[in-house]
């Protein structure tokens, strides 16, 4: 179906408008959230601002209660307080666009980021695990919808060909004897290194696939919209050694560029990831060769 372009940018400068209101609404709560405990930490160490028994108590928090006994002292009526949880208040206000983010060697997998459920120990194994950068973010909700028990997404944000490498042991560890594996990354290379020292990587992350799975699909990079000519022809490069690698290894390999071809629809306002519509197509069409695969 044809989409007006108007229609569409007026789209994704809604969807942008409600990702920076909802940004906005969580720096005002960080803000109030401060301002209190500055609050409550100024009438702590202020002893003129203490009275000779003065009492704090908040929803969630026990009373306390601290007795003035002279400079820099505290009584013993002052309550244990209960174990305080840190987090990291800004982390979801972290930047999430690849070129921006990297994929350090410390971060965690985030087997949790497309909230599939922890397969308990004992508990069946997955049988498709897919796994990429950012580009497969929200691709889930298709993917795992047949059966959420044996399916997972792992997106890795940032993430680059060797990246993959690196933590593919840790992702399989506990996941079936031969599960079908989807690998889409390569996004980030394009443009950082060598087209032949990205062939190299691939080839490592084909080696380390291979001993775990016999059923291993590599995802083809997709067209940018905006990308300079010496880009695209990047990219058209790496898809055509990929396809070439892949037979040669016994990996299936899934293309996508007809389908996403200046198709600017598919896209978010950077050009570069997909807007809900182009998730959805990608996603179907891995659910599909992942389907086929299973009833091989």
């Amino acid at each position: 179906d044809h989409i007006c372009s108007k229609c569409w940018l007026l789209e994704e400068l809604r969807l942008r408008v409600d990702d920076l209101e909802s940004e906005l609404q969580t720096l005002r709560h960080i803000r109030e959230g401060e301002s209190y405990l500055d609050t409550l930490f100024q009438e702590a160490v202020t002893p003129g601002r203490l009275s000779n028994s003065h009492s704090v108590s908040d929803q969630g928090l026990q009373s306390v209660t601290v007795s003035e006994a002279g400079r820099g002292n505290l009584s013993s009526g002052v309550q244990e307080p209960q174990p305080l949880t840190l987090s990291n208040r800004y982390e979801i206000l972290a930047p999430c666009a690849d070129e921006e983010k990297g994929c350090g060697q410390d971060e965690p997998a985030d087997h949790g980021t497309m909230g599939q459920k922890a397969i308990q120990e004992g508990g069946a194994k997955r049988q498709v695990v897919v796994i990429g950068d950012s580009i497969i973010r929200g691709t889930d909700s298709i993917l795992c919808k047949p059966d959420r028990e044996s399916r997972m997404v792992c997106c890795l944000p940032g993430a680059r060909v060797r990246d993959i490498s690196d933590r593919l042991e840790r992702i399989l560890e506990r996941e079936g004897e031969d599960p079908v594996v989807v690998v889409h990354v390569g996004t980030n290379n394009i443009g950082k290194a060598r087209v032949e020292d990205l062939f190299g990587d691939y080839q490592a992350l084909g080696r380390k696939l291979k001993y775990r799975s016999s059923r291993v699909i590599i995802s083809g990079l997709l067209p940018e919209p905006r990308a300079n000519w010496h880009r695209d022809k990047k990219i058209r490069e790496v898809n055509t050694w990929l396809r070439d690698w892949c037979g040669k290894e016994g990996f299936h390999f899934m293309g996508h560029w007809h389908q996403f071809w200046n198709r600017g629809d598919l896209y978010r306002w950077d050009g570069l990831h997909l807007n809900r519509s182009g998730t959805s197509v990608l996603a179907k069409r891995i659910n599909r060769v992942v389907s086929r695969t299973l009833n091989f």
